[in-house]
């Protein structure tokens, strides 16, 4: 019912996220390589996540800036250089990416395959 799908998405926020050699730990805020600890900036992380928790689902650039950047002005541009942060730390900017999905003019995906813990 709604009350268990309502306790799968907290479980989910608490758990760890693996995908290929990396790990997201929500507790902790960190993200892992092979265990050594990548530094990300704090929205950087949080945009993470927040995709990360959502994986195969379209989140529009609305939702992203509605969800973490709460009544702050941003500019598309500030969300495009966070997504480029991401590809960076996470070795993502091939074509096709392997992680994060971009939707042109729609949003982003998360699209590795993910275990969590």
């Amino acid at each position: 019912g709604y009350l268990s799908g309502a306790r799968e998405t907290s479980a989910l926020r608490q758990t760890s996220i693996r995908f290929g050699e990396f790990r997201i730990d929500p507790a902790a805020h960190t993200l892992s390589r092979a265990g050594a600890t990548i530094a990300l900036r704090p929205r950087t992380w949080e945009v993470l996540l927040y995709l990360a928790q959502r994986p195969g689902m379209l989140v529009s650039t609305r939702q992203l800036f509605d969800a973490l950047w709460p009544g702050i002005a941003v500019t598309p541009s500030t969300l495009t250089n966070v997504i480029s942060e991401l590809r960076v730390a996470l070795d993502d900017r091939g074509r096709p990416p392997r992680i994060i999905e971009t939707l042109h003019r729609r949003g982003y995906r998360f699209i590795a395959d993910i275990a969590t813990e």
